[in-house]
């Protein structure tokens, strides 16, 4: 079980960004794209993350699109596993979804390894539960992360969640089409309307892409 200390920090070293938000999905993967090359040529393993299928196959599209050298990791990892393949990765760059991210309950100790792991994922889990394992999992990673989330107000669990009003007002306070943000009110106003969508929801079907979850688990829900 991890410290307090650890829980906060991470192991080896572990700092979360802000979520970033762009106004469209166009300017998400190309503020992605420009991401990953900072990243990795600070010489860290880009790690990307997608919840769904759908949005999976769009970020890989991306990076297919982009020219860059990838890894598609398709076997379920723990924490010792998943540092040990990415410090062996040929590529600098993972892209999987996070159901291949599989904590282990008691992580046997091993030394760190020499890796820094930037880690995005690319969308919000409509219930609380699957990112905060996924917090869990990267703080206890041996390796130092730096971890974030980028979202876009067309992404549907957004864009539903968050609903047209708020997006109308993020507009008239100057967002603009190719804009990136990292905005505290938006983030809250999110994480509120997850935490009740995780109380409403009592039997989740699981669906291949964002829209379908929502149509499933969702249907009747207000769009504010």
């Amino acid at each position: 079980m991890m410290s307090l200390f650890q829980r906060l920090f991470g192991k080896y070293g572990f700092h979360r960004y802000a979520d970033s938000f762009t106004r469209t999905r166009e300017a998400k993967f190309a503020s992605l794209r420009q991401w990953v090359q900072t990243q990795s040529g600070q010489g860290k393993h880009v790690l990307i993350l997608a919840h769904f299928e759908s949005t999976f196959l769009d970020v890989q599209s991306a990076i297919q699109q982009a020219g860059f050298d990838y890894e598609v990791l398709a076997m379920p990892q723990s924490q010792q596993q998943l540092a040990r393949t990415l410090a062996d990765s040929a590529a600098n760059i993972t892209i999987t979804m996070s159901q291949m991210l599989a904590p282990s309950e008691e992580p046997e100790y091993r030394e760190p390894a020499d890796l820094h792991i930037a880690m995005m994922i690319v969308e919000r889990y409509p219930l609380v539960q699957r990112d905060m394992r996924l917090d869990d999992f990267a703080r206890s990673l041996a390796a130092r992360v730096d971890m974030g989330y980028l979202m876009s107000f067309e992404d549907p669990v957004v864009r539903q969640l968050l609903g047209e009003r708020f997006i109308f007002l993020m507009e008239q306070l100057g967002l603009g089409e190719h804009d990136l943000i990292q905005s505290a009110m938006t983030e809250r106003a999110l994480q509120q309307r997850i935490r009740r969508a995780t109380q409403a929801v009592v039997n989740e079907q699981e669906a291949g892409s964002p829209e379908e979850w929502l149509e499933l688990n969702m249907p009747d829900s207000d769009k504010q």
